[in-house]
């Protein structure tokens, strides 16, 4: 605490041991983040049909149960693995003692970090892969190698449906059928974006360059490319579908570094909690939302406990999406 040079070093044991004492009462009672961290997240956005199936085709799938919190609660490891050790939620969760199956760490045992949310749904259900062993493989892989889950699982969903409508061919691919589903050739992409080679080399240059190449190399249609390229400003979108959310949207849209949900995550609010009934609510909600948010990574602060621990008086107070 002191390392911070608080004005109120007394101040701030009260208020810290205040804010401790609620997270660790409320958030067993509301999303476990302790034990199954954001994996909470895949059963509500599948109910809210806002889970990426198939590259943003579709909002929900039957099989999404099994890459979900009930799968991850009995995998993760039981040690502490929160980001750092004061945290009072520590919803950081890992896998100890995996054995890949494929690439240079295959039949050795290491640690993955994760996975998160976003890569179970990027990863995962966008590529039409329900399994949580390959989930885990793509996401060590990502890690060792330096390259994000998001990115890399938008930009071969973007792919898979390129390669479903016949956009790019095996003849284009190294004789590799990307179709959804495929998760061996999912992490074989992965292992030569790495190494910089074959069709990975391309994949890894992002959705933006690849309608370029395939436009130009391949004769693939730009137009069609364009509906399906989820991205915008160059940056891949991350795994929320916004079709019915124009918070949501707007979000995405006016994002300082293209469609990611750090300045204003606002599905689970407009969607799932139904706060923001209005377009007045939605412009109002786009501008606080990106400041707290800024505030709290200006100051180093998580913003976690304030989006999933809501104290139980919040639905008294006039303003309860804030």
């Amino acid at each position: 605490m002191k390392s911070n040079n608080p004005a109120d070093l007394e101040a701030l044991k009260i208020v810290t041991k205040h804010h401790a004492k609620e997270i660790h009462e409320l958030d067993p009672r509301q999303n476990r983040m302790a034990l199954v961290g954001t994996t909470h997240l895949v059963p509500i956005m599948n109910d809210h049909d806002c889970l990426p199936v198939h590259n943003f085709k579709f909002g929900s799938h039957p099989e999404s149960r099994v890459i979900g919190e009930e799968i991850y609660e009995h995998i993760f490891d039981k040690g502490y693995d929160g980001c750092w050790r004061g945290c009072a939620v520590a919803c950081a969760h890992g896998v100890k003692d995996f054995s890949p199956f494929t690439g240079p760490y295959q039949g050795k045992k290491v640690f993955v970090d994760g996975p998160e949310y976003e890569t179970i749904a990027g990863c995962g259900s966008n590529l039409g892969i329900f399994d949580a062993q390959t989930i885990l493989e793509i996401n060590f892989y990502c890690d060792a190698y330096g390259i994000d889950t998001i990115s890399v699982g938008t930009s071969l969903g973007f792919v898979m449906e390129c390669f479903e409508n016949g956009l790019i061919t095996k003849d284009h691919t190294g004789g590799m059928d990307l179709s959804f589903g495929n998760r061996f050739n999912a992490l074989a992409i992965i292992h030569q974006m790495a190494r910089g080679e074959g069709f990975g080399a391309i994949v890894g240059k992002g959705i933006r360059n690849m309608k370029i190449i395939f436009a130009r190399d391949y004769g693939a249609d730009p137009a069609f490319m364009q509906d399906i390229g989820m991205e915008s400003k160059g940056l891949e979108f991350s795994e929320y579908i916004t079709k019915e959310s124009l918070a949501q949207q707007g979000g995405y849209g006016l994002a300082l570094k293209g469609p990611q949900h750090d300045e204003a995550w606002l599905i689970f609010l407009d969607m799932v909690h139904n706060f923001m009934p209005t377009f007045e609510n939605k412009a109002e909600a786009l501008h606080w939302f990106p400041m707290f948010r800024t505030w709290f990574g200006l100051c180093g602060l998580c913003k976690l406990p304030w989006n999933d621990i809501v104290p139980e008086d919040n639905k008294k107070t006039a303003d309860r999406p804030k």
